[in-house]
């Protein structure tokens, strides 16, 4: 039984993340503790035949539990993929097919970030700031500091969208995008002297990969230095 219910935890980490989940987590190290103690020599533990009679009938309750699933998130990632590849052709009600997925893969960082991805792209921008709030423990990474502070600035919320994007600017100091984007916030409200001030800091911040996007924001950068001096 042991080994069965070890077996089918490891195969399913082939197709999911069975780990995230705090129930099989619990039933692994049950699971590891008796292999151990079988390893020991110590295979009665000391306790009675009834008494093993319903350790045996748990385990085995569990190891079907975590089949179960298993199986469940391995359909419910295949629905997932399901409603990426509508996102990405463009066919309506993805959000709704993410939102039923929502209860069952949010313990999956990858879902989370993604959801919050398509809620922004579907310019749900409320549902976009609830989400990445209420989970940015989840993605503490530039990408979703850049979604999370484009949304409070379609919304509005200047302050916070200025407050977001310095966040991303101070994770990874060297990169252009963060900068620009805090730039463009900067003329749109029409804070000058601030504008000046970080288009001068980018104007000399050095090029470690060089791409297109990086000689536009270099050019448009020059371009309001000359007219704003």
């Amino acid at each position: 039984i042991c080994n069965a219910a070890l077996s089918g935890i490891l195969l399913s980490m082939l197709f999911s993340y069975p780990l995230q989940n705090v129930t099989i987590l619990v039933v692994l190290g049950l699971l590891l503790a008796i292999k151990i103690s079988l390893f020991q020599g110590n295979k009665s533990f000391s306790i009675s035949t009834n008494w093993s009679k319903y350790i045996n009938a748990l385990l085995v309750l569990l190891s079907v539990c975590t089949l179960w699933f298993s199986i469940q998130y391995l359909q419910k990632t295949r629905q997932w993929k399901a409603a990426y590849d509508c996102s990405q052709n463009g066919k309506p009600g993805y959000p709704d097919q993410y939102k039923k997925l929502f209860p069952f893969l949010k313990f999956d960082r990858a879902f989370l970030f993604n959801y919050g991805s398509i809620l922004h792209e579907a310019k749900m921008y409320n549902e976009c700031i609830c989400h990445f709030v209420d989970y940015q423990q989840n993605f503490q990474n530039i990408e979703g500091l850049m979604i999370l502070a484009d949304c409070y600035d379609q919304v509005g919320n200047y302050e916070e969208a200025e407050k977001i994007y310095l966040q991303a600017c101070n994770t990874i100091p060297n990169r252009f995008v963060p900068n620009y984007f805090l730039f463009q916030l900067y003329t749109k409200t029409k804070q000058l002297d601030k504008a000046v001030s970080l288009a001068g800091k980018i104007k000399e911040m050095k090029v470690k990969v060089y791409s297109e996007s990086v000689k536009y924001i270099k050019t448009e950068i020059s371009d309001f230095l000359i007219n704003n001096k």
